[in-house]
């Protein structure tokens, strides 16, 4: 993925990232390479590839079958084994053999460091006892190329047997610090969040008869589920169910307060269901006797799906304006909400295009320029912008596109210029949120509409 410029790896320029474009800078033009450069704008991103590898066997050829998804999207069977003669030609190669031995201390260091804080985390044990019963096959991969956050394949390899991953990339790099995947909160959400799939997606297959009756239910918030790649009922039901579970998982075992932003931050990003389902989960939380497993909910599910069919349940969009923030300092945090669907605005963006605007005023030249080739390099890559400079983009007037703009609100004009628009406050060292934070080199991220239109981010 890296040799073919794909995306959506991490755009942090780490030692072990240019260690890997230089050992395998010969093969740049291989097959496999050439495999993802012409398919990834094609659908096969995100955790489409991951399944691709995870399926294979120890001698690389197919071993399982892939979700009938992922399947359409690489074109068949035939197509899959193609990529899979090309990616065991790569593995096989004397370049990647010599890669894993000279770098072994390298990972052996990055499992030293990322191991204890997911083992002391204690996120099973609520986990297993919240469904009901222990599944085998959770699995963790460290992945120091991929962008931030995770994926969670689940692969079935029986009948009623499925191995579970968490797929994660960094959080954030530093020079001093190195990689950091996370810390024991972070793991938490992650591992709830991740293997709540491998509980979940099975049960919504064993029952898709009942469940398929409420496709209709999809169409309200196509657009949104879409443009996050959960573009179809099926995957828009797990995505509901998980993160419906895992909101009752941190309120019961981190805070109520923090389920409860959890919500409103869910319904935010399109997941309109959530209230219903809240209801039907804490109804089987009450009555474990009753609900000893997560599957025997079955029913009171189905019976809030058909309060939404039927309108006696009314699932309404959060038409209040949005926002949401990352402040990152010398922590990784993640402060406000639980999960800002910042990358719900990102999904928009890649997916609809718009506008790129880019400082002029900044301090230091070279800070700027670099901000300059690193927003280029990214954005016009993944989406179809209008590169401006932030006075062209003040001499337009209102913007009919969404925005991506970076740099300091001295540096970038139309920052300053539209910064009240946003509910927060900046001085020095400070930041002024629904809460203070204050600390030097922070760094933050916002999303929100474009006034007066609501559907530009």
């Amino acid at each position: 993925q890296l040799l073919a410029d794909y995306p959506f790896v991490t755009a942090y320029k780490t030692p072990f990232r240019e260690k890997v474009l230089k050992h395998f800078a010969s093969l740049k033009s291989h097959p496999a390479v050439n495999y993802m450069k012409e398919n990834w704008n094609k659908g096969v991103a995100y955790e489409k590839p991951i399944f691709m590898v995870l399926l294979l066997g120890n001698d690389l050829k197919p071993a399982f079958d892939l979700p009938a998804n992922v399947n359409r999207i690489v074109g068949g069977q035939k197509a899959y084994e193609s990529f899979a003669e090309k990616f065991a030609d790569f593995y096989r190669s004397k370049e990647f053999e010599s890669f894993l031995k000279n770098n072994h201390d390298f990972y052996k260091q990055l499992l030293l460091d990322v191991v204890p804080a997911i083992e002391s985390c204690g996120a099973l044990g609520p986990l297993t006892a919240y469904y009901g019963y222990a599944k085998p096959g959770f699995r963790i991969v460290i992945s120091p190329l991929q962008i931030g956050g995770g994926y969670g394949p689940s692969i079935q390899t029986a009948a009623d047997t499925f191995m579970t991953y968490n797929v994660m990339g960094p959080r954030d790099w530093s020079p001093e610090k190195g990689f950091n995947f996370g810390n024991q909160r972070s793991f938490k959400y992650l591992i709830w969040h991740e293997f709540s799939h491998s509980y979940l997606n099975p049960m919504v297959d064993q029952n898709w008869e009942a469940f398929s009756t409420y496709n209709e239910l999809f169409k309200p918030i196509s657009k949104e589920m879409t443009n996050m790649s959960y573009g179809s009922w099926n995957i828009c039901l797990y995505e509901h169910l998980v993160r419906t579970a895992t909101i009752c998982l941190v309120s019961n075992e981190l805070s109520k307060e923090e389920g409860a932003e959890l919500i409103k931050d869910e319904i935010s990003r399109g997941f309109i269901y959530i209230p219903g389902l809240m209801d039907a989960f804490q109804h089987y939380e009450g009555r474990r006797e009753s609900f000893s497993r997560i599957d025997s909910l079955v029913p009171i599910i189905l019976t809030v799906l058909d309060q939404y069919k039927e309108g006696s349940r009314i699932a309404q969009k959060n038409q209040e304006i949005q926002y949401i923030q990352s402040v990152r300092g010398d922590e990784d945090r993640f402060l406000e909400t639980g999960y800002p669907n910042i990358n719900y605005i990102a999904s928009c963006i890649r997916k609809e295009g718009g506008y790129l605007i880019l400082p002029t005023d900044e301090k230091d030249p070279k800070i700027q320029a670099k901000i300059h080739q690193n927003a280029k390099a990214f954005w016009t890559k993944v989406a179809k912008m209008e590169v401006l400079t932030d006075d062209e983009a003040l001499s337009k007037g209102n913007l009919d596109k969404h925005v991506v703009a970076l740099g300091t609100p001295q540096g970038n004009l139309w920052i300053k210029n539209n910064l009240k628009q946003l509910p927060i406050g900046l001085n020095e060292n400070q930041i002024q949120a629904a809460s203070k934070h204050v600390g030097e080199n922070q760094r933050l991220i916002v999303g929100a509409p474009i006034l007066p239109d609501h559907n530009k981010y």
